[in-house]
């Protein structure tokens, strides 16, 4: 990776392109979307309350467990080769997923008998089900992006994913009006995609001789496991919030609204931190920041191309597309949430995947904590308090406000390690072709499929075209500058 003098060289990095990444996550959008589309529509209200109350519980412990050390697996990954060997990374990497997979397990009993006790057993264990094999699945992707594997991450996601929905809808098929049947697919599609990374699975498990690799990950990665807490509660404790104040249809209608406006950001948004991640690091750890800062710039630039006017689209026409994807019973409760989830989820894409970086290249994990923490306080004090006064809507309230407080914080202590960049000018061009996007949108009333699929496509025309104009004078601009100045 170095070349002429050994000054690190990114561009052999930069040959592998977010395209495996874009496909992985393509698949999880759709799938994502298209069971919203099916499950709304074969389970009745509640079941699909009870459903998405179960799924919330599983991320939740999944990123509580397992987040910090697949993060840690894969920052310091960059380092065998250099003074690690590899088969005892592994060995380190199994070790420690079974401690992770005995806390995840014992917190499972306590959270399914408070939220799923009614549910009934067959709830209960494919959650738990889940649970684990999720949590591994997380640090076998965190290998193969470490070892450069792109496109066996892709296969192991698109068969978590695909066949999760897949599978789902042929066990929702086969026993209707049963919350447990999606479970059932999801949990047969994770036991296949682990089977996608046999090196890793199928090692040996040495704890003796890893317990230094193991406290390496642990050093790394403790501030991550309460950073891990407070991004999921701040994520998910309004789903668990509205199962214990509302009740599974509110639950339902939420998590139908929070996945609308929630998938399709990260369906394109997530694919440039995945793939951007690891060259940052090795960059960084080649020459430092000032190898990584273009790195970033360049991500900051695609994180506002894309997010702004998918953003604006969710906000614009949520009723139109709610009704379209969503059975009847749930989608005008869904459309409420979806402008105020949308916002919040592009705060969160920038928070995690772009500013969170400040502390991540500086091994300074810890005060991340210092961002995190305050937004999900207020978010569960602002949950207790409006929930009960104006429903379900409420939530969503509060999704938007804690992850602006959360962005202002992670931006703020995270210039004392590292400025992370973000381009004011293409801030501005994208914020005005945004507008103008809005403002196409709000101008007529599309009607059905065929009238969605014209105004995304319109909409799409109108944003790029605004924003050539704007790229345009600004880069007029740029050079009169110059040529004044000079």
């Amino acid at each position: 990776m170095s070349g002429a003098g050994g000054r690190f060289d990114p561009r052999p990095l930069l040959r592998t392109s977010a395209l495996p990444f874009a496909i992985a996550n393509s698949v999880a959008g759709v799938a994502a979307i298209g069971s919203v589309f099916l499950f709304t529509r074969l389970l009745t209200p509640h079941d699909y309350g009870v459903y998405a109350s179960a799924i919330a519980a599983v991320l939740l412990l999944q990123n509580l467990a397992f987040f910090w050390l697949q993060s840690a697996a894969l920052r310091l990954h960059s380092r065998i080769g250099i003074d690690r060997d590899a088969a005892q990374f592994g060995s380190a990497i199994r070790a420690s997923y079974l401690l992770c997979a005995g806390f995840a397990s014992l917190a499972w009993i306590g959270i399914a008998a408070w939220l799923l006790a009614s549910a009934g057993v067959a709830v209960m264990l494919l959650g738990w089900l889940l649970l684990v094999l999720r949590g591994w699945l997380t640090l076998a992707n965190a290998w193969n992006r470490g070892h450069h594997r792109d496109w066996r991450y892709a296969a192991s996601e698109v068969a978590a994913s695909g066949g999760g929905l897949l599978l789902g809808a042929a066990a929702v098929w086969l026993h209707p009006a049963d919350p447990s049947a999606p479970l059932l697919g999801a949990v047969a599609a994770a036991a296949l995609a682990a089977l996608l990374t046999p090196g890793l699975a199928f090692g040996p498990v040495r704890l003796r001789a890893s317990a230094e690799q193991v406290r390496a990950f642990w050093r790394y990665g403790a501030p991550l496991a309460l950073v891990s807490l407070t991004a999921t509660m701040l994520a998910l404790s309004d789903r668990l919030l509205l199962a214990g104040l509302l009740g599974p249809v509110a639950v339902g209608a939420y998590s139908v609204g929070y996945a609308l406006a929630e998938r399709p950001l990260n369906l394109i948004l997530q694919p440039i931190g995945l793939a951007s991640k690891p060259r940052l690091y090795k960059a960084y750890e080649a020459e430092g920041f000032a190898a990584a800062r273009p790195l970033l710039a360049r991500d900051a630039r695609w994180f506002m191309l894309l997010g702004f006017p998918v953003t604006v689209t969710l906000i614009a026409a949520p009723h139109r597309i709610a009704t379209i994807l969503v059975g009847p019973a749930l989608s005008a409760m869904a459309a409420q949430v979806m402008p105020w989830v949308a916002i919040g989820s592009l705060l969160s894409c920038l928070t995690v995947l772009h500013f969170a970086l400040a502390f991540q290249l500086s091994k300074k994990t810890g005060w991340t904590i210092a961002a995190i923490a305050p937004a999900a306080l207020v978010n569960l004090v602002a949950n207790l308090v409006l929930i009960p006064r104006y429903g379900f809507i409420a939530a969503a309230w509060t999704t938007a406000g804690c992850y602006a407080l959360a962005l202002v914080l992670m931006v703020l202590l995270g210039r004392r390690h590292l400025r992370v960049p973000f381009p004011p000018g293409t801030f501005l061009c994208t914020g005005l072709s945004s507008l103008a996007l809005a403002a196409f949108l709000r101008s007529s009333d599309w009607a059905g499929l065929l009238g969605l699929v014209e105004m995304v496509a319109g909409g799409a025309a109108v944003y790029a075209v605004c924003l050539g104009l704007t790229l345009g004078i600004g880069h007029w601009l740029r050079g009169r500058t110059r040529s004044v100045a000079g």
